[in-house]
This record gives C-alpha cells, structure tokens and sequence, in this order.
C-alpha cells in the first residue's frame, strides 16, 4: 500500500488523484533486495511446513533496492474487479495457515 505511511497531505492528494486502488504481484529477484537471508528463511519454512515439521515463525518486508523492469510484474488487480475484491475475502488455494498446530487455542486440538 503506497500510502500506508505517508502523513505528507500533498502527497497523499496527489495519490488519491492518480486512478483507482491496484494490488501489483510483482516479482522480485534476490539480487534486488537486502532481504536474501529472509527469502531463505521463508523459503527452508515453506518447505519444512510441507514435511509437517513446524518452523519458527518469521516476517519480512520485501522491497526491492532497484528500478525493476516492466516484466517483473506478474499480474494487476484493479478495484472493482472480481479478483481485486476476492483477495481481501481469503487467501489463495494452496495457502499454508502457519498458526496451525502452533497453538492449541487457535486450533481447538
């Protein structure tokens, strides 16, 4: 979200006056970002989680440290289109909760 922490009032209309919200899926190589041992982290996680095995928890913020090129976006969901609204309804098929079987009272086990 580009304006999650901006307070500058002007540059929080110039946004507001640029079109509609858009959730960007974007691909972000490695080498264009700072967080290269996270990725590895979530990606030995995401793996240990499909063995069954429960991994610490963890969370990074991605962003990229250089102009990516116009092929590293993968999709553009607009406001008021089918998929835009359907991702703040759930996750994607496929989606691992990872609080499973962490907490007894999350899971009722």
């Amino acid at each position: 979200m580009a304006s999650m922490w901006l307070r500058d009032a002007n540059v929080l209309g110039t946004l507001c006056g640029i079109g509609k919200p858009r959730i960007l899926k974007i691909a972000v190589p490695l080498p264009s970002t700072v967080h290269t041992y996270s990725a590895a982290v979530a990606v030995i996680a995401t793996y240990a989680r499909s063995l069954g095995c429960i991994p610490s928890k963890g969370d990074f913020d991605l962003y990229a440290t250089a102009a990516l090129p116009a092929t590293a976006i993968l999709s553009v969901h607009s406001d008021g289109e089918p998929t835009f609204g359907a991702m703040g309804c759930g996750y994607p098929e496929g989606y691992t909760d990872v609080n499973i079987g962490r907490w007894k009272e999350l899971t009722g086990e």
